[in-house]
Order: structure tokens, then C-alpha cells, then sequence
């Protein structure tokens, strides 16, 4: 289930509460002006060309429930590269290159390959590789709470989408968290630690190699 959540995202992608569950109102804190809010994200799209980070994910059905946790870490590189990688409980990996994206399940022995341009561009995956643009396709709320953090979060104006709101956290102008909320009632919520800001990668980083007797899925046009 996050692989689905995060291959869909293709990702990627960015703690806080569900859009749906948060309470807009002067007592949580400011609330911005959708150019302001629009304006934290963009600001951080354009400053950031690389990131390096350890994150936390946790996965909660429509009650508040905990499906699954995992931990990992991640590298991205704009334009269109990222690999996420789950260490615990059990290893899995998802690698963007500027073709494709692999998803890899150890416990499975599998792989699934589709094209890069129809997991992200339709999905909130394209603001992490550094498509601007793709924030037309979302209406856009701003909150900056009492300890100075600012929430924004991306409502998808199409109705048939996996998600139904996204939800980035910014703590001093840094990416501090990411939450996806599905058609389905289910919560994803990932907090980063441990972030570096356009760091030297090795472009060998975003290279999949397919491990030795994997079951292939082939999901690109043939």
C-alpha cells in the first residue's frame, strides 16, 4: 500500500493534519493568502535543485487507525530524478530516472516499471521535479500556525484523482513534512530529518539496477 501511495505520487514527494480534519480558524493560527501560500511553495521549488533526507511514513486508514510505518531515505535531483528508499521494516525502492520509474518490493522479489511522464505529471510528484506549473492544478490554502510553520495544502481541482489533498510543512523555509490524503480515507503523513539542500549527487544514485531473478512488470508502451 505505500508503494501504491508514493509510486503514485511518484513519489514522491513533502506533518501535519488531514485538509479535511484541520480547523481553518484564527485560534490554529494565520491563515495566508492563497499568493502567499502559493508564494512558500514556489519559493522552495526554485531554491532547492537537490535534496538528501531521512523520513518517517506512516499510513492510517479512514479511522485514524496505523496500517503500516516505515522509515528510509531519500535523494532527489530536479529536473525529473529521485530515488526513495525503504529500509525498515522491509526494503523497498522507488527510482526515478528521466524515462522511467522503477518500484522495487524485496519481500516480493518484483519490479514494476511504467513511463516517468504519465506517473508524475498527473500527480502532485511534479512539483518535486520542479514543474512550477503543475500548482494551476491545484486550489491552494495557506495556515502559519502559532510556532511559526507554515502549512500549505494543494486541493486537486480534478475530482478523479488518487488524492484528495496534499499537505506540505515548511519550518523556516525548509521542507519539514509531506501528507497525502486518498480517495479512500487513508492518511499518509512523512516527516524529513536529517535534510541536506542541494547537495552533490552522483548521477549513479538514480541508476535502477534490476536485481538478479526479479519478476518483471513492463508497464510501458510497447
Amino acid at each position: 500500500m505505500q508503494t501504491r501511495l508514493v509510486g503514485a505520487l511518484a513519489l514522491m514527494l513533502f506533518a501535519f493534519g488531514a485538509a479535511n480534519s484541520r480547523a481553518w480558524a484564527s485560534e490554529t493560527g494565520t491563515v495566508l493568502p492563497e499568493e502567499n501560500a502559493r508564494r512558500v511553495v514556489v519559493d522552495f521549488m526554485q531554491a532547492v535543485n537537490s535534496l538528501h533526507a531521512r523520513f518517517e511514513q506512516v499510513l492510517q486508514d479512514d479511522k485514524g487507525q496505523t496500517l503500516e510505518t516505515d522509515s528510509g531515505e531519500l535523494w532527489l535531483q530536479r529536473p525529473g530524478r529521485f530515488r526513495w528508499r525503504y529500509s525498515e521494516p522491509s526494503e523497498r525502492e522507488i527510482v526515478a530516472d528521466t524515462e522511467n520509474i522503477w518500484l522495487y518490493d524485496a519481500d516480493l522479489d518484483q519490479v514494476t516499471v511504467r513511463p516517468v511522464e504519465n506517473a508524475v505529471a498527473e500527480s502532485p510528484a511534479a512539483l518535486l521535479v520542479g514543474n512550477i506549473s503543475a500548482l494551476e492544478d491545484y486550489d491552494i490554502r495557506g495556515l502559519r500556525t502559532s510556532d511559526g510553520v507554515v502549512l500549505v495544502t494543494l486541493l486537486p481541482r480534478a475530482a478523479n484523482g488518487d488524492f484528495q489533498s496534499v499537505e506540505l510543512g515548511f519550518n523556516s523555509g525548509e521542507l519539514a513534512s509531506l501528507e497525502l490524503n486518498d480517495r479512500f480515507g487513508q492518511r499518509t503523513t512523512i516527516r524529513f530529518s536529517a535534510i541536506e539542500r542541494n547537495p552533490q549527487i552522483a548521477p549513479s544514485v538514480f541508476d535502477f539496477i534490476l536485481p538478479d531473478g526479479a519478476d518483471v512488470i513492463d508497464q510501458r508502451a510497447k
